[in-house]
Formats: C-alpha cells, sequence, structure tokens
C-alpha cells in the first residue's frame, strides 16, 4: 500500500496554510509564526482541511465521513458538523460566495 500525499490547503489574502495531521487540523499564518492554530474537534483522523474564501472559517473533514466548519476565532466556534459520506471526504471545496 502507497502513502497518501498531504493536501495543503490555502488563503493568499491572509496568508494562511491548512493542512490534516491526525486528529487535528493545523492552520499555520505564513507572515507569523505565533499564529499558528491548532483544531482538536475530530474524534477520527483528519483528512483535509480548506480556508473559506473570506477567511474566516475552515471546512475540514475526517476517515468517518464528517465536514465540519468551524471559526478561525479564539474560541474556534463549530458553525456546523455533517456526515457526507460512510467512507473519508478526500477533498473540500468552498463556492465562491462561502
Amino acid at each position: 500500500t502507497r502513502g497518501r500525499g498531504t493536501l495543503l490547503g490555502a488563503h493568499a489574502g491572509k496568508r494562511l496554510v491548512c493542512y490534516a495531521n491526525g486528529k487535528q487540523i493545523v492552520v499555520r499564518c505564513l507572515s507569523d509564526d505565533s499564529a499558528t492554530v491548532f483544531y482538536d474537534g475530530h474524534q477520527y483522523p483528519t483528512t483535509v482541511a480548506r480556508v473559506s474564501p473570506n477567511g474566516e472559517w475552515v471546512a475540514s473533514g475526517d476517515a468517518s465521513g464528517v465536514v465540519r466548519i468551524w471559526g478561525l476565532n479564539d474560541d474556534q466556534t463549530l458553525k456546523a458538523e455533517h456526515r457526507v459520506l460512510s467512507g473519508a471526504v478526500d477533498d473540500i471545496q468552498w463556492s465562491a460566495d462561502g
């Protein structure tokens, strides 16, 4: 079995990069290393993360088929959680209007 690559999400305007790491999502600011965010809300290994077009929300998916929408604010407010698949979420795409 071959390994799986790491999917990177990005937001050019806010200079953010996000990725899955175990059961965590990591969001790094390229202009300020101290502004790294770690999200621990998933119960299963995470597979993908994408920042919304306005840069305020993150959509993240996991191996159980759950997608969580959460805020990039200080308390990481959970906006929504949906089980969209019976298997792993391989990718997520925001609409242009968020």
